[in-house]
This record gives structure tokens, sequence and C-alpha cells, in this order.
């Protein structure tokens, strides 16, 4: 095993030293640029001095592509809000237009074929939510006895387990296999 920790130490250490050689070269062909409009600092002090102080260039750092990416920001964010604004109003007018008692004065007004059929199918419609509410009790119902199962079953899980881990360990026996 030694051998291959050594192996291991001598390829990590040749590594090294090629990534070290190989680091100041790379560096060499880099080229820095300043971004246009941003003077350094000695040409800023000698710009403010001649110009004034309002007409000094910007400091390094808050002439970014940031801005770009805050006005769209902001501009989404904006937009957000006015369709929100547009979908409140578009519910508020619904509510409005649907009254209850409009509605129950046009259901009075129904002649006797129509209002027959009408109080046939809301008792077919309330018989057929009762129908799902029966189905939902019971499912609920089948839920709650699961759980409670599963709880007496966890339960004496429990109660089986646990002289076991309250009891201190066996040690271990002695081995005459060699």
């Amino acid at each position: 095993m030694s051998g291959l920790e050594d192996y291991a130490r001598v390829l990590e250490a040749r590594l090294a030293a090629e990534a070290d050689a190989a680091a100041p070269a790379a560096r060499k062909h880099r080229r820095h640029r300043r971004p246009v409009g941003i003077a350094s600092p000695p040409e800023a002090a000698a710009v403010a001095a001649v110009l004034g102080p309002a007409c000094a260039p910007v400091p390094r750092g808050t002439r970014t592509a940031r801005g770009g990416t805050e006005r769209w920001l902001l501009g989404s964010l904006l937009l957000l809000l006015l369709i929100n604004a547009l979908l409140y109003w578009k519910l508020y007018q619904y509510q409005r237009h649907l009254d209850v008692e409009q509605l129950h004065s046009r259901m009075s007004g129904l002649d006797g074929p129509l209002a027959a059929e009408w109080a046939r199918l809301l008792r077919q419609h309330s018989h057929e939510q009762r129908g799902q509410l029966r189905a939902w009790r019971s499912a609920l119902d089948a839920t709650r006895a699961l759980l409670v199962q599963t709880e007496q079953a966890l339960i004496k899980l429990l109660e089986t387990i646990k002289p076991s881990l309250e009891a201190p360990p066996d040690p271990p026996a002695p081995r005459d296999d060699l």
C-alpha cells in the first residue's frame, strides 16, 4: 500500500509543479481592458480638478450592466402589478353583476314545465353532491382507521424493541477460528 501512496504523492507533486510553471505563462497572454469612460484614480483626480466636481467621472463599480437588469426587473414587476390589478377589477365586476336576488326573481318567473325541469336538475345535482360527500367521509374514515392501526403497530413494535434497547449489550464471544 505504501507504494501506491508514494506514487500518488509523486504524481501530485509533479502536477502541482507543472501547474505552477504554466500559470505565469498563461497570465502573460491575458489582456486587461478597462471599461470605456472610467478613468483610473490619478486621472480621475486630474479630470475633477480641471472640469470641476460636477463633471467628474463616475466611480468604478457604479456604471455596470446591473442598471439594465434592475430596469428590466422593475418593468416586469410593474407589469405584473398591472395585470394583478386588472384581474382584481374583473373579479369585482363579475361579483357585482352576480346578484342572488336577481337570480331568484328570474327563477320565480319561470313557467310550469321549465320550473319543473329546473327543480329536477337541482334535486339531481344535490343527490350527486350528497353521494360525493358520503364517498369523501368513507375515505376519511378508512384513512383514520388505517392511521389508528399504524399507531397501534408502532406502539407494539416499540414495546418489543424497548427491552433490547435498555439491556446492556452482550460482550462478544471469543472467537477461536484462527
